[in-house]
């Protein structure tokens, strides 16, 4: 606290005691009440508005919080209140708590920028919903805020009778002076005109919210595969674990028909992307020469092939009209109809991995343990292949299953049947 750091100076021992006493009083010991009391206090210079803020103190919490959101919605900029919201949306639907570092990535990913205050500050400076708690996670200040943060659908309800866009500057300054010619200055302040006005310089649509569950899981499962697509960076990979172990939580806990129909369509042109093109698949499947733990690679290969769970929750996403209508390219939409289709759907989906996995097998050099786990890839979906047309009973799911040589051939057959010449 700034102004009441020098306790040598006049009055100010006094007004600490002063505080202190009435925190206790007003607050019953309410850590919430105290700790966001006294985050308000630390930014203020006159006693008029401490004492203000001790006497707002005593008020309900539920009171507290919706005054909090209410402020921040009138003082936060556009680009705040879409950080406020990216936030939420990661405390409410991501399956971990984040910590800063994880969570500036979030906003990275989210703003294509990185904000020059570390995210550790800002609770205490601009976003009092939240703090970094005693674990070190961001979280909500008290578990009962995400009670009263209204649902987007509830606010766009609201604001659909108001303009979506911003007033002009000009335009509010005649309102203003129209105002302040018909109206006395007292009766001007004492409505707040100028805070109306202010909220008038503001697009509609710059709101606290929280999105309704089917599409905020979507919207999760959206950063996780914009994470799994683009190219990787320092940020990034501070979610790529998380991106690869929760994308398919997110999808398959979303109602298709509740979901919102654009965030679905540019779900489906991600999906497309992480299950044909190379560089996508080599970071779904953890392709990296520094990977060298043999069960973190068989994981890997019973997620994708020795069980079918991932698998059918990709294929129940691909089979919504919705998913295609932002795919442009024509092969690729073709392959997505092909997947949707067929009655070999799980073949169709997996084939590009494993097209991938005989590339690294055959025409790179690798490691002797990355060319292993490229061949036992590959050995699983040809099993998976021959066991569906008769060919073979037998699975090769378990670790310690030795290939025999015919079998070996038959891979490297396959491989050169799929592999450009």
């Amino acid at each position: 606290m700034p102004a009441l750091n020098d306790r040598t100076r006049l009055g100010i021992p006094e007004l600490r005691d002063n505080i202190r006493a009435r925190l206790c009083a007003e607050t019953q010991g309410d850590y919430f009440k105290i700790d966001k009391t006294l985050d308000h206090i630390s930014s203020l210079e006159y006693k008029t508005d401490i004492k203000q803020a001790l006497d707002d103190a005593s008020k309900e919490r539920s009171q507290q919080i919706t005054e909090a959101i209410k402020k921040m919605n009138e003082s936060r900029s556009e680009k705040e209140l879409l950080e406020i919201n990216e936030i939420i949306r990661w405390i409410v639907y991501g399956k971990d708590v984040l910590t800063p570092k994880q969570m500036s990535a979030a906003l990275y990913v989210r703003n294509g920028e990185t904000s020059l205050l570390p995210l550790e500050q800002k609770p205490k400076i601009k976003y009092s919903l939240f703090e970094v708690d005693r674990n070190g996670k961001v979280d909500f200040r008290s578990s009962e805020i995400e009670r009263y943060i209204p649902l987007k659908k509830t606010t766009h309800d609201l604001e659909d009778s108001y303009s979506k866009e911003a007033a002009q500057a000009a335009e509010v300054a005649m309102i203003k002076h129209f105002l302040l010619t018909l109206c006395p200055s007292e009766v001007y302040t004492k409505l707040k005109f100028d805070a109306y006005l202010a909220q008038l310089s503001k697009p509609k649509g710059s709101r606290i919210n929280k999105d309704e569950p089917h599409t905020g899981e979507t919207k999760m499962a959206l950063t996780c595969l914009d994470i799994l697509t683009e190219k990787t960076d320092r940020k990034r990979t501070r979610l790529l674990t998380h991106a690869r172990k929760y994308f398919i939580n997110h999808l398959s806990t979303v109602d298709l028909a509740l979901a919102d129909i654009a965030c679905k369509s540019a779900v489906g042109v991600l999906l497309a992307k992480l299950f044909t093109e190379g560089s996508s698949i080599d970071i779904l499947l953890h392709c990296a020469e520094s990977v060298d733990d043999p069960n973190l690679r068989y994981k890997i290969r019973r997620y994708w092939l020795y069980s079918n769970d991932s698998v059918n929750t990709i294929l129940r996403w691909f089979g919504d009209s919705a998913i295609t209508s932002e795919i442009t390219d024509t092969a690729t939409r073709a392959w997505v109809a092909s997947v949707a289709s067929e009655a070999e759907s799980d073949e169709d989906l997996m084939r590009p991995a494993a097209e991938r996995m005989a590339v690294h097998f055959l025409q790179e050099a690798h490691s002797e343990s990355f060319t292993k786990d490229a061949f036992l890839f590959i050995a699983g979906f040809v099993n998976k292949i021959e066991r569906r047309k008769g060919v073979v009973t037998h699975e090769v799911n378990d670790p310690s299953y030795v290939y025999s040589v015919e079998e070996i051939e038959n891979v490297e057959n396959w491989c050169q049947t799929v592999l450009p010449r």
